[in-house]
């Protein structure tokens, strides 16, 4: 193995709401969930990349717990996926402003 592997980011632990998670960074082999930018991902597409983001950066979580998770926390939680992979603040503000969007929707149907 080359010096390389001695880049590789480490997980991270982070409290969502008192509760602790290990946050696994992404690598390159993740990058393709970025295809498109934001401003051209539907709703919808929104919404399966940050499934998608949270399952494979949230060690051991399950389909059924990010489905259940409150819009409330997957907007933190998000949050300090990003915040880890030294994502852009500006990018980290444009994602919240979608999903509080798309959370907006949803309570609006709900009523």
């Amino acid at each position: 193995m080359s010096n390389l592997s001695k880049l590789a980011r480490k997980p991270q632990e982070v409290k969502i709401s008192g509760v602790k998670l290990t946050i696994q960074p992404l690598g390159m082999s993740d990058m393709d969930m970025f295809e498109k930018g934001s401003d051209e991902m539907t709703n919808e597409e929104t919404v399966k990349l940050v499934k998608e983001l949270i399952k494979k950066s949230v060690v051991g979580s399950t389909e059924e717990e990010i489905n259940n998770l409150s819009m409330e926390y997957m907007l933190e939680l998000q949050e300090a996926i990003m915040k880890i992979n030294n994502v852009d603040e500006d990018k980290v503000k444009e994602k919240r402003k979608v999903l509080e969007e798309i959370k907006a929707e949803q309570d609006g149907q709900a009523a």
